[in-house]
């Protein structure tokens, strides 16, 4: 499970917008209703990763996590888990 700590209180929506610029239109990046803190990273069907925001006093740090069953997961562990991450990483580079 990749982790990415930026400086600042960074926002879902934030996140979710400078996650959509740095990955293109290929990618789908859409908030989950169950929590505020949570949103979804899709490729397909069957590629995406789940985000999870825990903000800090000082940062933020995202917690990314392939999706699926199985060797899905671990599929997208070292794929699109990534892939989010190294976006993350760059959107928020200073």
């Amino acid at each position: 499970m990749p982790s990415v700590t930026v400086p600042g209180s960074v926002t879902s929506d934030n996140a979710e917008a400078v996650l959509q610029k740095e990955l293109g239109s290929r990618f789908t990046v859409e908030p989950r209703d169950s929590s505020p803190d949570k949103f979804k990273v899709k490729l397909s069907a069957l590629t995406f990763a789940t985000v999870r925001r825990d903000p800090h006093e000082t940062d933020t740090t995202f917690h990314v996590h392939g999706g699926g069953f199985l060797i899905g997961r671990m599929i997208n562990e070292f794929g699109i888990a990534r892939d989010v991450s190294t976006a993350l990483k760059k959107g928020f580079a200073q």
